[in-house]
C-alpha cells in the first residue's frame, strides 16, 4: 500500500521506520527515526494536483505530540 511505499522511500534514505496500526494511529502513519530528527508523516493518496485538506493537517501536529517528532507532514499522491 501507499503507506509502506513512503516507509520503504524514508528507510533508502537511512531512516529507521515504523508504520503504525490503520485506526488509532495517532495522526501519523510512518514514524521515521534519524540520527538528528524524527518524522511524523501522515500519508494521504489523492489524484495529481489535488490538495490535503485541514484535517490531515491537524493530524500531523497531533502524530508530532504523540510521537515526539520534532518535524511533521504530508505525503501525498
Amino acid at each position: 500500500d501507499f503507506e509502506a511505499c513512503v516507509a520503504a522511500l524514508l528507510a533508502a534514505e537511512g531512516y529507521r521506520v515504523v508504520l503504525t496500526c490503520a485506526s488509532g494511529d495517532g495522526g501519523a502513519d510512518v514514524i521515521a527515526v534519524g540520527p538528528k530528527t524524527c518524522l511524523a508523516v501522515q500519508v494521504k493518496h489523492a489524484r495529481a494536483g489535488g490538495q490535503v485538506g485541514a484535517e490531515a493537517v491537524r493530524d500531523v501536529l497531533a502524530g508530532l505530540d504523540t510521537y515526539r517528532g520534532r518535524l511533521g507532514g504530508t505525503w501525498s499522491g
